[in-house]
This record gives structure tokens, C-alpha cells and sequence, in this order.
């Protein structure tokens, strides 16, 4: 009778300790897919954000970043803003991007091109970019840290290309109001550019 006790007991415990396993292994599994969606959306909004800073464009955005009124004030990969301390004034410069305002200037950009041919899928993420899946992303993009420089060959007038620190942030989560359940933070440089380096009309290519 003790045998059969002792051996169903640890029948039990070896049962337990299986459907705790697989239930592990799931919830492992659905965090690691999370963590690449996550990553996916990262990278899809890093390419919308190079595109964004075309040349009809990227001339004024990057103004934006140190004019101190477009200039975002609550970056928080940036110094922190002071509009009286100027010889930290490129390293306060920031913007910040969403995948709807990004969209907002593809749509000014393009506004002839969309008007005779509109695209079938709008850029951007919805409830459903996941497919049927609780959380959706919630995308931050901030642009820093401007470095510009100037090339003049022969006799044209001087371009400014502008090397900028393009950081993604992707909270993934069911609704704006809740705490992430995912986070991702990506970081990369990009070269955009050209545009006019005296003002003027920006350049076209």
C-alpha cells in the first residue's frame, strides 16, 4: 500500500511539473514572437523615417530640430531643452515622429502622385497589423543629433547633406492608456539630403 501511495504521488508531481513546463514554454514562445514583432515594426517605422527626410522635405525638418519652435521639447534622447545655452543647441535638437505624422508628409509630398493613383494600403499600423492578436504597436520615432556638412563642386551652388541619429522606440500593448507589455528601442545614423546649403528652394534629385 506505501509503494502504490509513494508512486502515485510522484505520478502527480511529475504531471504538475509537465503542464507547468508546456504552459512555460508557451508563454516563452508567445514573448519571443512578441519581441519580433516588435522588432519588425522597429524596422518598418526606421525605413518610413529615411524615407520621410526626402530632399522636398528634409531641408525644413531639420530645421524644425533647432529653431526652437518646431524643436520637440520632451525627447528624451536629447539634451534637455534650453533655448538660453546656444552652444548646446544641436545637442538639444530633436524631433519626434509617428507613423501618422510621417504619413501626414508623405501624403503633402506626394499629394499629385496619391491624387491620380492613391494607394490601396496606407503606410502606418493598425489593431490588425498583427493580424488578430491583443496588443498593437505604438510607435515613437526621435531624429538627433544633426551633423551637416556642405559640398560645393565646381560651380553649383553649395548643398547641405545632414547626418542625423534616427532612435525607434515600440511599446507593444493593447490600448495607449495601458503599461507596455513589450518594449523595443532601436538606434541607427542616416545621410539625408540634398537640400539648398544658403536657403532658397531645397534641391531636387
Amino acid at each position: 500500500m506505501f509503494i502504490v501511495a509513494v508512486t502515485l504521488g510522484l505520478l502527480a508531481v511529475m504531471g504538475v511539473y509537465g503542464l507547468s513546463a508546456t504552459s512555460a514554454d508557451l508563454r516563452s514562445a508567445g514573448h519571443m514572437r512578441e519581441a519580433l514583432q516588435g522588432q519588425r515594426a522597429g524596422e518598418a517605422a526606421f525605413i518610413m523615417t529615411a524615407e520621410t527626410f526626402n530632399p522636398t522635405v528634409a531641408q525644413g525638418l531639420v530645421q524644425q530640430m533647432t529653431d526652437g519652435q518646431g524643436q520637440a521639447r520632451d525627447c528624451t534622447t536629447a539634451v534637455p531643452y534650453n533655448a538660453g545655452n546656444v552652444e548646446t543647441r544641436f545637442a538639444q535638437a530633436c524631433i519626434r515622429l509617428s507613423p501618422d505624422r510621417m504619413t501626414v508628409l508623405a501624403n503633402s509630398v506626394n499629394s499629385t502622385a496619391w491624387a491620380v493613383s492613391p494607394p490601396t494600403v496606407q503606410p502606418g499600423f493598425t489593431a490588425q497589423s498583427f493580424g488578430s492578436t491583443l496588443n498593437q504597436p505604438f510607435i515613437t520615432v526621435e531624429v538627433t543629433n544633426p551633423i551637416n556638412t556642405e559640398v560645393t563642386a565646381g560651380n553649383s551652388q553649395a548643398v547641405r547633406y545632414s547626418q542625423l541619429t534616427v532612435t525607434v522606440l515600440v511599446q507593444l500593448k493593447a490600448s495607449a492608456l495601458l503599461p507596455a507589455e513589450t518594449a523595443v528601442a532601436g538606434r541607427g545614423r542616416i545621410t539625408v539630403g540634398p537640400s539648398m546649403a544658403s536657403g532658397g528652394a531645397p534641391a531636387q534629385f
